[in-house]
């Protein structure tokens, strides 16, 4: 259905977004999901607050929040690389507990 949304808290940790003339330091807010008007059309919405905005003149000086928006395949490739990347040091016996957590944020969002 078009315009469904699917939306979820997001709390994380700092993170910085920058570019080659500044930075902001960015915290997650929310994540959800809208479902477009096609079978496979649905976007992934990333919002963050800035945090700490930089006093230096940027185009995002002025900025109180971020939004990133990815289609649903970008979304998956980009989740599958952040897992892969967070676990390379992790033992691979740790890899049940994400399989079990992915599986349990699959089944709540399905009950959403």
């Amino acid at each position: 259905m078009t315009g469904q949304y699917l939306t979820c808290n997001l709390e994380t940790d700092d993170i910085t977004v920058s570019s080659h003339l500044s930075s902001l330091t960015v915290v997650g807010d929310k994540i959800s999901q809208l479902q477009g008007e096609g079978k496979d059309s649905t976007s992934i919405h990333l919002n963050f607050a800035v945090k700490e905005r930089q006093d230096e003149p940027c185009i995002l000086a002025g900025a109180e929040e971020l939004e990133l928006i990815l289609d649903s395949k970008d979304a998956f490739e980009l989740g599958l690389l952040l897992t892969a990347m967070g676990m390379k040091n992790h033992k691979s016996s740790e890899l049940s507990v994400v399989e079990v957590k992915l599986y349990n944020l699959i089944a709540e969002l399905n009950q959403m």
